[in-house]
């Protein structure tokens, strides 16, 4: 098998043999590839030997738990995309798995329709990562290689496939270069968030950037919407090399950035 097709493949690691054969009964019959792992420690041996595009992991299993599993993707590269199951409700397990960064979690017995959705948005971001040396820029996205500056208009609804569009588009670009941002949320029409996404975003981003060089990230606001979700992702990104800010004014945003203001225009 390839290295594109292995990337293109789910694998679900469970020790609960039915609840393995459920997900993996249900992802096939959407036409997805699927790879099942009933031992964790077999599934971690086939990660140091082949690519892993997309992971579906419980916590609590004999020998290695979930969170082993969640840190041992982070330190791959390319990093496969974690969805995390459980169906213990554990406060501190679930606070470390986001603290990590997994792109969702959920409480077993979970909604087929929205687990889907996860997975395929996850098999989504995978890919656009997947070849890093002919990056194809998202729409609204605009590369100022002259000012090494990225700009971001996002248009109609604000919603996660669109965020995990920008991010793994980002994530792959920050392979190669180091940039900074400017966030228009002038052209949006609707925000379609909550706390819990932007929570592991934010946290997700600040782990997974940690060792690249400091850069700025200037978010332009115009609601109390955007306001409200940048101002979160401002504060969870603190004090880490993602240096966050919000501007009502791009004047401002540009003397920040060290930019003609006239950039920002897009």
């Amino acid at each position: 098998m390839n290295n594109s097709v292995e990337l293109d493949e789910v694998c679900l690691v469970d020790d609960d043999p039915s609840v393995l054969r459920s997900m993996e009964y249900l992802l096939a019959s959407e036409g997805l590839k699927v790879r099942a792992f009933n031992k964790p420690a077999e599934f971690l041996a086939h990660a140091t030997t082949h690519p892993v595009g997309v992971v579906v992991t419980d916590i609590w299993m004999e020998g290695v738990t979930g969170l082993e599993i969640l840190a041992r993707m982070c330190a791959l590269s390319p990093r496969p995309r974690v969805i995390v199951i459980t169906a213990r409700e554990d406060l501190a397990a679930r606070a470390t798995a986001m603290a990590i960064g997994p792109v969702a979690f959920f409480m077993k017995p979970f909604n087929d329709e929205k687990f889907l959705a996860a997975v395929r948005d996850a098999l989504a971001a995978r890919g656009l990562t997947q070849n890093r040396k002919n990056l194809k820029l998202p729409a609204h996205v605009l590369f100022r290689k002259d000012l090494m500056l990225l700009l971001w208009k996002p248009h109609g609804i604000l919603d996660q496939p669109l965020v995990n569009e920008i991010v793994a588009f980002v994530e792959a670009a920050e392979d190669k270069i180091t940039f900074n941002r400017f966030v228009d949320l002038s052209a949006l029409d609707a925000v379609d968030l909550n706390f819990n996404f932007v929570f592991h975003v934010a946290l997700h981003r600040r782990l997974s950037y940690a060792p690249n060089l400091p850069v700025k990230s200037a978010f332009y606001v115009t609601s109390p919407a955007t306001t409200h979700y940048a101002k979160l992702h401002e504060m969870l990104t603190d004090h880490s090399p993602l240096n966050v800010d919000l501007f009502t004014d791009r004047a401002a945003a540009a003397k920040w950035l060290g930019v003609p203001v006239e950039a920002l225009i897009v």
